[in-house]
């Protein structure tokens, strides 16, 4: 085990390690802070997105009952004409995506299926 990390760390060959040896150290120690660093942006950019999001999630679901409620007078309505027309209790994302265009709703769909 320890002839095998010499040789690897002597890429020389001289049967000596020095300082030069441990050079690709360094370049991998900037190449990991330059990950982190872009990582930890990335989180960042995420959370903000998602805070946006929220927001405009939360006014979408609130504008689409309104329109639910003025197209079709109830909600109860609405689940059991528009959005689930076999009266089924539950709603799978793509049959709700498709009733969202079928009725002619103008708003993110995918983002308000993430409030609904």
């Amino acid at each position: 085990c320890e002839t095998l990390l010499f040789e690897s760390l002597d890429t020389a060959g001289e049967g000596v390690i020095d300082s030069n040896s441990f050079l690709w150290f360094d370049v991998e120690k900037k190449r990991w802070r330059m990950k982190e660093a872009a990582s930890a942006a990335r989180a960042r950019w995420d959370r903000s997105r998602r805070a946006v999001q929220r927001v405009v999630g939360q006014k979408d679901l609130l504008e689409f009952k309104q329109f639910l409620k003025s197209k079709y007078g109830s909600f109860l309505r609405a689940w059991r004409v528009a959005l689930t027309a076999n009266d089924s209790m539950t709603l799978h994302k793509t049959n709700f995506l498709k009733a969202c265009a079928n009725l002619g709703w103008h708003g993110d769909a995918k983002l308000l299926w993430l409030f609904f």
